[in-house]
């Protein structure tokens, strides 16, 4: 498309990579999406070639598409905190060239990619768990206030990893003799391959969580919510504790006072189960509103672009 100069419309790259997959979107300025690009992880710590996977997806995105339409661009990557920023610059800025792209890439984080795929507000806040867990406020399309997100072995309270470490826990401590009955012995050795009847079940807990990555713990918090659903004391007390704790993170961000937007992001909040319930239902007695549910984060890389290159002088739309 052409502008009413004869100008090519001006496009926005909106990227979002994790440790499994990178997904690429290529827009207008006004929203409408031309492209859109998948990969495999581009993880600066845990993925082999990041730049490689970041440089397919936006292949896939700008194909039949001038790479020089793009003037902005924002991108969001797990791994990229302060530690592995350079390394994940590094792989973008590669990735950029390989595609053919010559306008800046803005390094971007996850929570504000979700609160800005799910609206068009510059305020509000966000609350995200999924393998993890974090809140924070947002002003201006940025974070002004952060709380967890501190990584499964310190914080990422209520996230899906909390969920499984604390089914887990659950279950050694029924097994060990020190906790009321619960349908989790059995659902969650289930879940984690390990036989009925093994001869001794706790060790054979104890050796597949130690040995496994934090996300065969957050496997687990679908079966927390299943077992709760089915009436498990334990269980929904686990899911309650949870649904606790992540309002109480949310309700740590918002300094000032009820908001009018609210984003929930993440499967433990999005998907089924009372945890989510839960949060839903704080969030409208706090601050009495619906939370919106984030959308896909690389559509809200997209949208933060477009702000962007709203202010961008050589700009045309």
């Amino acid at each position: 498309m052409t502008t009413a100069a004869g100008r090519p419309e001006a496009l926005v790259a909106g990227v979002d990579s994790g440790g499994s997959g990178t997904r690429c979107v290529i827009a207008t300025i006004g929203g409408r999406v031309v492209g859109r690009g998948e990969s495999g992880g581009a993880n600066p710590w845990s993925a082999g070639r990041p730049q490689a996977a970041l440089a397919d997806a936006l292949h896939t995105a700008l194909a039949g598409v001038d790479p020089r339409r793009v003037v902005a661009a924002v991108a969001g990557m797990a791994g990229a905190g302060p530690a592995g920023r350079p390394a994940a610059l590094d792989a973008l800025r590669g990735a950029w060239r390989l595609a053919g792209l010559t306008c800046a890439v803005e390094l971007r984080t996850d929570l504000e990619l979700a609160f800005a795929s799910a609206t068009a507000e510059p305020a509000g806040l966000v609350l995200v768990a999924g393998t993890g867990a974090a809140a924070a406020a947002v002003r201006r399309h940025r974070l002004a206030r952060r709380c967890d997100g501190h990584g499964w072995i310190v914080g990422d309270d209520g996230s899906g990893v909390w969920l499984g470490r604390a089914a887990v826990r659950a279950v050694l401590a029924r097994l060990d003799g020190r906790a009321p009955a619960t349908e989790l012995t059995a659902t969650v050795p289930a879940a984690l391959g390990i036989a009925a009847g093994a001869e001794d079940a706790r060790q054979a807990l104890v050796a597949r969580v130690h040995r496994a990555p934090p996300a065969v713990l957050a496997s687990l918090a679908p079966v927390v919510s299943a077992t709760a659903a089915r009436g498990d004391a334990t269980a929904a007390a686990i899911a309650a504790d949870a649904a606790a704790l992540l309002l109480h993170a949310l309700a740590t961000v918002a300094a000032d006072g009820p908001a009018a937007t609210v984003v929930l992001g993440g499967s433990v909040l999005l998907g089924p189960g009372p945890v989510g319930a839960a949060v839903m239902r704080g969030v409208r007695d706090r601050h009495g509103v619906d939370p919106l549910p984030a959308d896909d984060p690389a559509l809200g890389a997209a949208r933060l672009a477009a702000a962007r290159a709203a202010g961008l002088p050589d700009v045309r739309h």
